[in-house]
């Protein structure tokens, strides 16, 4: 599996067929080639802070 960064587009979209439970997450993980993990760990974020939860960072060290 090659691994591509997901927009807020596709994260926003994978979220929410999850948590109306319109696919199942293998479906969905197949449908925007993503983990499994991933998708939960989106699903997490998204549920604790809505949309600023999923939105993409750089990954590294924060600076001051």
């Amino acid at each position: 599996m090659q691994m591509v960064k997901a927009g807020m587009e596709i994260r926003t979209k994978a979220v929410i067929l999850y948590e109306e439970g319109v696919y199942p997450a293998s479906e969905i993980c197949r449908m925007y080639s993503i983990s499994d993990r991933t998708l939960r760990r989106w699903a997490s974020s998204y549920r604790t802070s809505g949309l600023d939860g999923i939105k993409p960072c750089k990954p590294g060290p924060k600076r001051a």
